[in-house]
């Protein structure tokens, strides 16, 4: 399934063809910043150069993905590209805090009805299989709502199970199955697949 698999997610293709972008970009912020101050287009070079500065400052969203996996996979939570940066972003920076309780709370507050009907259950149906697992998921979603956890988990993981398995031909919690995805983050050898070993690992 993989190419050969970047050691950190920062490290991936689309990410660091972002980042050799930076001092070209750096570089134009501060022609614009010059250009303003030299009164050419002053407005004009002065919204540039503020846009360019907003870019620069979020540029940590990079870095946020290994971040988290690093602080957080060990608990069971892994990084995505649906999960929302700002969660990922105050997560770890409680975490870094020695604020661990509320780091986790903070990840938990995202699981809310809406978010895991459009991420989980709606985007699933983008695969022509995904309606076979449709009422699976619902009625998982229905027992988590409940905080009827013991039995939602273990159907979260049949669905996730039959999911790939019907998509893809292969289950998830397989011995030695190849779960990583070139130029992805959840694909990634430190997401999807460290938490299928942690899952794993108490009964294999």
């Amino acid at each position: 399934m993989s190419e050969d698999s970047a050691e950190r997610i920062i490290d991936n293709p689309t990410a660091k063809e972002m980042r050799t972008m930076f001092p070209l970009i750096r570089i134009l912020g501060s022609m614009a910043g010059f250009a303003s101050r030299m009164g050419i287009k002053r407005e004009a070079m002065t919204e540039f150069k503020n846009s360019i500065d907003e870019l620069m400052a979020s540029a940590d969203i990079l870095e946020l993905p290994d971040r988290f996996n690093t602080a957080f996979s060990g608990q069971g939570w892994v990084a995505t590209g649906s999960f929302a940066l700002d969660i990922m972003r105050t997560s770890v920076g409680l975490h870094d805090a020695g604020r661990l309780e509320e780091a986790e709370n903070t990840i938990l507050e995202w699981f809310t009805e809406e978010n895991i009907r459009l991420f989980a259950i709606n985007r699933a149906r983008r695969f022509h299989a995904a309606h076979l697992r449709n009422e699976q998921l619902e009625e998982a979603l229905r027992l988590f709502l409940e905080e009827r956890y013991i039995a939602a988990v273990p159907l979260i993981l049949i669905a996730s199970d039959g999911f790939a398995s019907d998509v893809c031909g292969v289950s998830p919690f397989e011995k030695n199955a190849d779960l990583t995805c070139f130029d992805s983050i959840v694909g990634h050898q430190t997401s999807l697949p460290a938490l299928i070993k942690l899952e794993t690992s108490n009964y294999r």
